[in-house]
C-alpha cells in the first residue's frame, strides 16, 4: 500500500467572504479533525488557490476507497455538528469526488513543510514519521567522516610524509644545482647559502 493510502476524498467550494473566518475555523478546528478521527483516514490537508475558482480545496487519504462507505463514515455525514450545519449552508461552487489510486511514481513525503495542528490529533501516525521510520530501520547510515582519533593520526602521519618528501626534494634540488654550477671546495657551512640561492631563482 502507498504511504498516503489507496483512496482519496476531494472538496473543493468557495465560501462568502462574511463568513469565511468561521468557515476556516471550523474546518481547522472541527471537520478536518472529526475526518482523521474516522477508522481508516489517513491524513487530512486544506489548500488555498493561488488563482481562479473554487477557492478552498480539501484532500483526504484513506487506506482504501471503500473506507468512504463504512458504516462509521456514513454515521458522521448523517449526525452533522451544530457547527457543521450553520456553515455548510453557505457553501458555493460545492464539488466532492472519491477518487481510487491507479499510480503512485516518487515521493509522498513533503520536506520542510510543517504538519497542521490537527494532524496531531489523528489516531494514525503521518506519511513522515513512517518514512523516517523505513529510514532508520532499512537505510544504511553512511559514514563520511573518520572517527575523531583516526582523523588525528592520519593527520600526524600526512604532516611527517610531507615533511619528508619536502626534505627530499630539497636533497634533489641542490644535487641538481650543484650539477649545473660545480662549487669550489669549501666548509658546508659556506655551501648551503649558494646552493639554495641557485635552485630558489
Amino acid at each position: 500500500m502507498a504511504e498516503h493510502g489507496r483512496g482519496l476524498l476531494a472538496v473543493w467550494t468557495d465560501i462568502p467572504a462574511a463568513v469565511e473566518e468561521d468557515f476556516n475555523r471550523w474546518y481547522n478546528e472541527e471537520h478536518i479533525p472529526e475526518r482523521v478521527g474516522i477508522p481508516g483516514f489517513l491524513n487530512g490537508r486544506r489548500y488555498l488557490s493561488l488563482t481562479g475558482t473554487p477557492k478552498y480545496m480539501a484532500l483526504y487519504s484513506t487506506v482504501d476507497a471503500q473506507v468512504l462507505q463504512s458504516e462509521t463514515y456514513r454515521k458522521v455525514l448523517v449526525n452533522a455538528t451544530a457547527w457543521t450545519q450553520k456553515v455548510r449552508p453557505h457553501f458555493q461552487n460545492f464539488v466532492r469526488n472519491e477518487y481510487e489510486l491507479l499510480l503512485d511514481l516518487g515521493s509522498s513525503v513533503l520536506v520542510g513543510v510543517a504538519q497542521e495542528p490537527h494532524l496531531a490529533r489523528a489516531p494514525h501516525r503521518s506519511a513522515v514519521a513512517r518514512a523516517a521510520d523505513f529510514r532508520n530501520q532499512h537505510v544504511p547510515v553512511r559514514q563520511d567522516k573518520e572517527p575523531a582519533g583516526n582523523r588525528e593520526a592520519l593527520g600526524k602521519e600526512r604532516h611527517q610524509h610531507r615533511a619528508n618528501l619536502g626534505g627530499r626534494r630539497e636533497q634533489e634540488r641542490i644535487a641538481e644545482c650543484r650539477a649545473r654550477q660545480p662549487l669550489p671546495e669549501r666548509e658546508e657551512s659556506e655551501e648551503r647559502p649558494r646552493a639554495a640561492a641557485c635552485w630558489s631563482q
